[in-house]
């Protein structure tokens, strides 16, 4: 595989994780990987938020935080591995390393993404599985609320840039 090659496969893997991350927005914790700092505290009032707007009862808030902590160990190990693979890629690279073995790297890395991706549909189902039919129907209709929400912000801002964009040719 050329180094171009891989590089795209990378980037590929990379978008389909970053694309299928806001399917997880009220789940609370789950297929977040890139948290800093202690978010703890917010964490836990946006699940508490979801939980009331869902009425979820405490055997469903129970299992949702032990599928939650369990998802949580899986992550960081994950996550522990990928930061191993993008050193020794980096490494790699700045030794000129041999095609082969950046392809070997790249293989491993797009094996971990694959698997990290897996964990997230597996959570995301473990999730839904707890809710009831009607949690889910209210849960679609929070998410969808806060999609429109969010497609109306990005139009105003693209608006604005545009505005933004005319006045200065003007000038």
């Amino acid at each position: 595989m050329k180094k171009q090659t891989w590089k795209q496969a990378i980037t590929g893997l990379g978008l389909a994780v970053a694309l299928s991350a806001p399917v997880l927005g009220l789940a609370g914790d789950f297929g977040h990987g890139h948290r800093h700092g202690d978010k703890g505290p917010m964490v836990h009032k946006r699940f508490e938020r979801m939980a009331e707007a869902l009425a979820l009862t405490d055997e469903q808030k129970a299992r949702i935080r032990t599928g939650r902590e369990e998802a949580h160990k899986e992550r960081r190990e994950l996550a522990g591995r990928e930061r191993d693979l993008h050193r020794q890629i980096r490494v790699a690279l700045d030794d000129n390393a041999d095609q082969k073995k950046l392809d070997a790297l790249a293989q491993q890395l797009g094996v971990l993404k694959v698997q990290q991706m897996q964990q997230r549909r597996d959570n995301r189902e473990q999730f839904f599985a707890i809710l009831t039919d009607e949690q889910k129907a209210e849960l679609a209709e929070i998410r969808e609320k806060r999609m429109e929400k969010r497609r109306q912000h990005l139009k105003d801002r693209l608006e604005r840039l545009e505005e933004r964009g005319s006045r200065k040719l003007q000038s």
